[in-house]
């Protein structure tokens, strides 16, 4: 008998995804659940083993490399405190996007006993499926495997011009743009190719030296030129495919 399920909170950045996650914490601790929650080892933004939002509301958590960190620590976790039914555990994992393709299968398997809650970003600065660190397989995956699907958005942040005021355009926001630093090579312009990302982050680690000292090479967790925008405002690469709406009208 099947007594887990998998749920996953996914959408952009500052889309509440970590909050919704700590919503399901508080009410797994009003059941007497045991909780194990786990994050990224990368999201270090407000502290070392925390899971947080952005408005600094944290519960701890583990830090994890990969999946079978998550699998070793609950293991020992079990095994120690002699559990025998791993359906009175809740089981939290945020930043999915930045492990390795292996909560797949993971998630896949452990679904079927305790409840997961997964949260991800489902799109990259480009507009598409957020792959897997190493991996061509995307989270894709994990909503299609979701028992629950919790779509989050955030609010379009885009500076545009309403009725003489520049205001926020304010529309639900489903993606995630990234544009140069204002006082980069390349200020307020929109990155929009792999190699563009190179650039952008060869920059950002020479800043981070200058700082530090110290150079990280690992993704930018969070960093101030990340904006949500809604469809409307967000820029896609160029379309160069045949299935291109221009070109459909201009043969009428």
């Amino acid at each position: 008998m099947r007594n887990g399920f998998l749920r996953t909170p996914f959408g952009p950045m500052y889309s509440e995804k970590t909050g919704t996650l700590q919503t399901f914490v508080r009410k797994a601790r009003i059941a007497h659940k045991i909780i194990l929650c786990f994050n990224h080892e990368w999201d270090t933004r407000y502290g070392e083993n925390v899971s947080s939002t952005h408005d600094k509301i944290q519960i701890p958590s583990i830090s994890s490399k990969n999946t079978i960190d998550v699998y070793n620590y609950s293991l020992n976790y079990v095994r120690d405190n002699k559990i025998k039914d791993l359906s009175d555990i809740v089981m939290v994992i945020d930043e999915a996007q930045f492990f390795d393709d292996e909560i797949i299968e993971f998630c896949r398997e452990f679904k079927k006993y305790l409840e997961i809650n997964v949260a991800f970003l489902d799109r990259n600065y480009l507009g598409q499926p957020f792959k897997f660190r190493d991996s061509q397989r995307n989270v894709s995956e994990l909503i299609a495997l979701a028992d629950y699907r919790i779509r989050t958005t955030a609010t379009c942040s885009k500076m545009q011009l309403q009725n003489g005021i520049f205001k926020p355009c304010g529309k639900a926001a489903t993606l995630t743009q990234l544009e140069w630093p204002v006082d980069g090579p390349h200020s307020g312009k929109v990155i929009l190719s792999e190699e563009e990302f190179g650039e952008y982050n060869k920059y950002i680690e020479s800043v981070e030296k200058k700082k530090s000292g110290v150079g990280d090479s690992q993704i930018k967790v969070g960093a101030r030129d990340y904006k949500v925008r809604c469809e409307d405002c967000f820029v896609h690469p160029p379309n160069t495919s045949k299935y291109s709406i221009e070109k459909f009208y201009q043969s009428l």
